[in-house]
């Protein structure tokens, strides 16, 4: 019995070292370890943002934003753009709205979906690009932001890089289409005590060109579906201990 379980606790933490570190306090699995806390660094002079919407069970509205890292530390010292009750900024550049209570998403609305929105940005070459969501609540306003997770007021990360093989869609759809070859990235919308962290309520990408590529991927599903069976075989082991225990009593 103890080989046994031995050998299933060692390949449940192999499994986690393929999938990346999980926060122990966290009760959801698939949670925001998953999230991308390195910067986004413009490669060139322009980059290219694709929008390609949200998931179609996001109730609350939100608009993209792009900021310098000056544009950003000017908004968070001062003024009332990242407040609750929402105001001015003082620079940065709003791309993509989505409005309160809109569910479906006009770009996945397969077999004919919509092309998605686009916004060109002219940026300094090696500068980060701190990506914003404005979170509509109905007139009431959350922010979170790329790169450093301690700007996020719950101190995680709340943008994930997907890679290049595209997007998956919920709802009975696959890949998202025109996702698929981009540097594909989603926001999560709300905090950790009410996230189903699957990154995918404001999704937008960028041409691998434009920015140093990210390396902090979401794990695939085969690899999800992979921990998920190596946990459902440890909790198996943990009943069998037990019951086996209670026979000895």
């Amino acid at each position: 019995m103890r080989t046994m379980t031995t050998r299933i606790s060692l390949a449940f933490v192999a499994l986690l070292t393929l999938a990346g570190p999980l926060r122990a306090d966290h009760p959801k699995l698939f949670g925001p370890t998953f999230g991308m806390s390195s910067p986004i660094l413009a490669a060139g002079s322009s980059l290219f943002v694709s929008y390609f919407g949200w998931e179609n069970t996001t109730v609350y509205g939100h608009t993209v934003w792009a900021f310098t890292a000056a544009e950003f530390s000017a908004n968070a010292s001062g003024g009332t753009c990242f407040a609750w009750a929402g105001g001015s900024c003082s620079g940065g550049t709003a791309m993509f709205t989505k409005n309160y209570g809109a569910y479906t998403n006009p770009y996945l609305d397969l077999p004919t979906p919509t092309a998605p929105q686009t916004y060109t940005l002219a940026w300094t070459p090696g500068t980060e690009v701190i990506f914003g969501l404005q979170v509509n609540m109905n007139n009431n306003w959350l922010w979170f932001f790329s790169g450093d997770p301690t700007r996020n007021y719950d101190q995680l990360a709340h943008v994930a890089y997907f890679g290049t093989a595209g997007v998956a869609g919920n709802q009975g759809v696959g890949i998202i289409p025109g996702t698929q070859g981009l540097l594909a990235f989603g926001f999560e919308d709300v905090g950790y005590e009410h996230s189903d962290w699957d990154f995918d309520n404001a999704i937008f990408t960028l041409r691998p060109d434009d920015i140093s590529p990210p390396t902090e991927v979401v794990p695939e599903p085969a690899t999800m579906t992979l921990l998920g069976s190596g946990l459902i075989g440890l909790a198996a082991a943990r009943k069998k201990r037990r019951l086996a225990a209670a026979r000895d009593v």
